[in-house]
């Protein structure tokens, strides 16, 4: 083989190994990406648990979403995409686990509230029944 061939050679291997690499980042970073939308729905969930007084009444299931967002954003960083979305879609779960019970507790308070009113009027209406 002559140099010139043997030149050309190395510059086409040269070449395909570059675009190779630039397209192993390109995907690698679009694959990141695609781990974007399902942080944003973990954050939403979070926001929307907080919004339900959510750390008064389930606290733990608050902090446990909060925790797996910031490892699915840390996972984002590094370029997982698959754990990120993973951590994602548990903080979410979390995230609306802890919106329920809130939710939940609040309509047991709201419950037991008129349940107390009832007594109260039962008792007026004994009361004002046995009145002379």
């Amino acid at each position: 083989m002559d140099t010139a061939r043997q030149t050309r050679a190395v510059a086409g291997l040269l070449a395909a190994c570059a675009v190779l690499a630039l397209s192993g980042c390109a995907s690698r970073a679009d694959y990141a990406a695609a781990s974007e939308p399902e942080i944003a729905k973990a954050e939403l969930a979070i926001q929307e648990a907080e919004a339900s007084n959510a750390s008064q009444h389930a606290g733990a299931d608050l902090a446990r979403a909060r925790t797996k967002l910031a490892n699915a954003q840390a996972a984002m960083r590094q370029k997982e995409s698959e754990r990120a979305e993973r951590f994602a879609a548990e903080a979410q779960v979390d995230a609306q686990v802890a919106e329920a019970k809130a939710e939940a507790a609040q309509a047991e308070e709201t419950a037991s509230e008129i349940r107390q009113t009832l007594s109260q009027l039962r008792d007026e209406v004994t009361r004002v029944r046995q009145a002379p």
